[in-house]
């Protein structure tokens, strides 16, 4: 506690010191002024976290965010949130983060503070005006992409959805053998 201080004091009287210690060269820039500022804690809640088995080390946790309003504070807010939670919890494993956009034209420009997280392997962003087309057998995506698909063209792309998967799960029952009757170990509840 005391270095603090004595730190705090050196770095207040002669902010330069610091620049020198580590080895920044900003002679040519306005002074800079050094000051201890406290910071208020805000209420964070994230939309989603993904928590892999605690034996599987590789995995990592995953911090998920869908953002379909432009919000310019948006990742400021998101990366304190991961920051905060790892600091809160200790996970034992790495971190990443997806984000979800409908189109690139929703997302605000984080490259001043956030580029080096941003350009780096842990944040993975997605935007749905990419799934336009996902294939066929992929059911989960293209019920996803009902959610960016105009609304006259949505209801008749649900349907045609609801009508494949119906018919993939009367052909899963023709291939296990189900007759449609209840299973022996079936219990019966009674209003």
């Amino acid at each position: 506690m005391k270095t603090d201080s004595l730190f705090y004091r050196l770095f207040q009287n002669a902010p330069e010191l610091l620049l020198e210690l580590a080895g920044l060269d900003f002679r040519n820039e306005p002074d800079y002024s050094f000051r201890s500022e406290e910071i208020k804690q805000t209420a964070f809640r994230l939309d989603g976290i993904m928590i892999p088995p605690t034996n599987q080390y590789d995995l990592p946790v995953i911090f998920v965010e869908v953002q379909f309003q432009p919000d310019p504070q948006f990742y400021s807010r998101f990366f304190c949130e991961i920051f905060f939670y790892l600091h809160q919890n200790q996970p034992i494993h790495s971190w990443l983060a997806v984000v979800i956009y409908p189109s690139r034209k929703i997302e605000t420009d984080g490259n001043l503070h956030y580029s080096d997280l941003l350009n780096s392997d842990r944040i993975k962003r997605i935007y749905l005006e990419d799934f336009t087309d996902p294939p066929e057998d992929k059911i989960g995506l293209q019920l996803i992409r009902l959610i960016i698909v105009e609304e006259p063209q949505a209801i008749n792309t649900a349907q045609n959805l609801l009508s494949r998967i119906k018919s993939k799960m009367i052909d899963k029952k023709r291939r296990i053998g189900w007759n449609g009757s209840k299973p022996s170990w079936s219990i019966n509840y009674r209003d």
